[in-house]
């Protein structure tokens, strides 16, 4: 498969790669990142352990996330060590732990109320900005205002730097973390030559593209791969799957809500083209290097959420009054007709498909 060629080999350790002390940021030997969730944020977080790496290359690096989110960065060769937020009986707890951690610098990359409680008081924080404001006037009154920067860019700037993100480095586990459920789906993945993979859910309904516009264009293209993979996880995930797959007459393989995360990583590293909303597995895929689609429809980017890598995002052809209506989505449109995603044109979203599968 074009992709399939080692996209993320396992670096050198940092402790060994014969990097030099640097007198100025040898001063910060002992670092604490902070950010709970989800999926897409903690993807985008990479940005900042890859600067880590080489501004305090002497550090031990430890992070903070809710456990089930932890596979995303435990792997990444400048984590010592993961912690997990439900370890902790109270957030008072937790904070007494950090205080007695003594560390140099502290990045909280989540910036709400709890990791401001557990951080209070505290020396040498570093918080990115939300630009609130900014999103709220662009939502409510839909008016733009100054330069929208993109999250890694705020992400950066929390440590004092001043640059884009183009790619990002995703670090897998071994394949032996695969549990034996979806071991023999595993080796089946890797056989086949040309494989799309799709994830037909969201964080809310609001941000997801139509059943009959996905059976729609899956049947455009669905000859031209070996093999349809469904990813994702949830109810409602589950439920669209299902019916999307009843109109299909391709080779499929249904994933939905059967991987950890960890095996998911594994599993989307084998993809040749995925296609999904603006959700997490998208962040996945485009850190991973496989040829993404990321379909935006109530969302833009300019709330500054899009994946980062080899990515082509999708919006809708037309103008609406109604759009953007907010970055975190609703059970069901606002306006009840869904136009930012009724609207998005089926052959464009082939054509992109059809062009990296080429």
């Amino acid at each position: 498969m074009n992709n399939k060629v080692a996209k993320r080999a396992l670096p050198q350790s940092r402790r060994v790669a014969g990097k030099s002390i640097n007198n100025i940021t040898d001063k910060f030997r002992n670092l604490l990142v902070i950010r709970f969730s989800s999926i897409g944020d903690i993807v985008l977080t990479n940005s900042v352990l890859e600067k880590i790496d080489e501004k305090y290359p002497n550090a031990k690096v430890d992070y903070l996330t809710k456990k089930i989110y932890s596979p995303i960065v435990k792997f990444h060769p400048i984590v010592d060590k993961v912690i997990n937020l439900e370890e902790y009986k109270s957030l008072s707890e937790l904070r007494n732990k950090i205080k007695n951690s003594n560390y140099d610098l502290i990045i909280d990359l989540h910036n709400s109320l709890r990791s401001k409680f557990i951080t209070f008081g505290l020396k040498n924080v570093k918080r990115y900005k939300k630009h609130k404001f900014q999103r709220y006037l662009l939502t409510k009154f839909k008016f733009k205002i100054g330069e929208y920067l993109h999250v890694t860019e705020k992400y950066l700037n929390a440590i004092g730097e001043r640059q884009k993100t183009k790619s990002l480095k995703i670090f897998l586990p071994n394949e032996s973390i695969i549990g034996n459920k979806v071991k023999k789906r595993f080796a089946e993945l890797k056989k086949n030559r040309r494989v799309l993979g799709i994830s037909v859910g969201a964080s809310k309904p609001s941000k997801m593209f139509p059943i009959h516009k996905w059976i729609e264009v899956l049947n455009s293209v669905g000859e031209k791969f070996d093999l349809i993979v469904f990813l994702g996880n949830g109810t409602i995930e589950n439920e669209m799957t299902d019916k999307i797959e009843q109109k299909l007459n391709f080779k499929t393989m249904n994933l939905c809500s059967k991987l950890t995360i960890s095996e998911l990583l594994l599993f989307v590293n084998e993809l040749d083209v995925f296609i999904g909303n603006d959700s997490g597995i998208s962040h996945i895929s485009a850190g991973l290097g496989v040829d993404t689609i990321a379909i935006f429809g109530q969302t833009v980017p300019e709330y500054g959420f899009t994946p980062v890598g080899n990515v082509e995002i999708i919006e809708p052809k037309i103008d609406l009054k109604c759009r953007p209506c907010g970055h975190l989505g609703y059970n069901e449109c606002p306006k009840k007709h869904h136009k930012c995603m009724e609207e998005i044109s089926i052959e464009k979203i082939v054509n992109k498909i059809e062009k990296y599968n080429l």
